[in-house]
């Protein structure tokens, strides 16, 4: 399991679309098939060839490079588009990029004294980056804001 503030972290530090990153989210966000959370498996990111490959594991194979690659998760880092499915329907989130800067909250709606987490926010990077990074804050269960 991917620690989702390291993972905020990288996301504000790193530019473009970004496969690792994108397979990190899915790992972190426990976005496994249903076949595979039914039978008690986990996602794996392997490293080991030209490219990062999503992997399952479960009790009986393990962690194992003969395990053939899950789907590639949606592109969370170069589409818009993927980084609102992680944005809860009910939530009202805002992005601007007024002065050249990309500024993004999500959770606008939430009550800030009770509602965490769920609510968001991040200045600076590029338009999906900055919503990328407000969306998984307001994910993210130790972070206020």
């Amino acid at each position: 399991m991917t620690d989702l503030s390291s993972l905020i972290e990288r996301i504000e530090k790193s530019e473009g679309a970004d496969r690792e990153i994108d397979l990190a989210i899915a790992v972190a966000l426990d976005m496994r098939p249903d076949w595979l959370a039914k039978s008690g498996g986990e996602l794996w990111i392997d490293r080991s060839g030209a490219y990062p490959v999503l992997r399952w594991a479960d009790a009986s194979a393990g962690r194992s490079r003969g395990n053939p690659g899950v789907d590639d998760p949606v592109k969370f880092t170069a589409s818009m588009d993927a980084v609102r499915s992680l944005i809860d329907p009910n939530d009202e989130w805002e992005l601007t990029t007024l002065y050249g800067v990309a500024r993004a909250t999500v959770g606008l709606n939430r009550d800030h004294q009770t509602s965490w987490p769920g609510y968001g926010e991040h200045q600076g990077g590029d338009p999906v980056r900055a919503l990328l990074s407000a969306a998984l804050k307001a994910r993210n269960p130790s972070h206020e804001g």
